[in-house]
């Protein structure tokens, strides 16, 4: 609703002004639902620049970016089964509730037959990447390695 909101020409532009007094809490309350049911690091949103997206130009600007992802996606996803054609590894974390498993990952890979792995991560929600760092990094280099016959170089 808040994009819908941004977006808009004229409240938006109001709407943008107001959302610095509000959402940086807002913003760091939602973060223990986008982690779950990992814990949110420490410095996460001062490492993340949580109150820089609530600057009014950057949170208007944001919303538009945010309106049209929607519509650019369903075009990129109509050229998934002819224009993928290597593989491809999905980390997907099982309480993901931005990238549903079910709707985003399992559809690829029902999309794209053959091509798609996805590596559920059953303890992790929507950042696996910071939870799982370091497995991660080690899956793709062990994939790389399996791919080229060699291993790559972490640094």
């Amino acid at each position: 609703w808040y994009n819908q909101l941004a977006g808009t020409p004229v409240l938006g532009d109001v709407f943008s002004q107001i959302a610095p007094l509000v959402g940086p809490d807002a913003a760091r309350s939602g973060l223990e639902a986008l982690f779950f049911p990992a814990p949110v690091p420490e410095t996460y949103p001062e490492d993340a620049g949580i109150n820089l997206i609530f600057r009014p130009s950057s949170f208007k600007h944001n919303a538009r970016d945010v309106l049209a992802l929607k519509a650019q996606l369903a075009e990129q996803q109509k050229r998934y089964p002819t224009e993928l054609t290597v593989p491809v590894y999905v980390f997907s974390g099982v309480y993901d509730t931005v990238l549903k498993p079910p709707l985003h990952s399992l559809r690829l890979r029902k999309e794209v037959d053959g091509l798609i792995t996805v590596y559920d991560l059953s303890d992790e929600g929507h950042m696996p990447h910071h939870g799982k760092a370091e497995e991660i990094a080690n899956l793709i280099l062990e994939l790389s390695a399996s791919e080229s016959g060699q291993i790559a170089n972490p640094d």
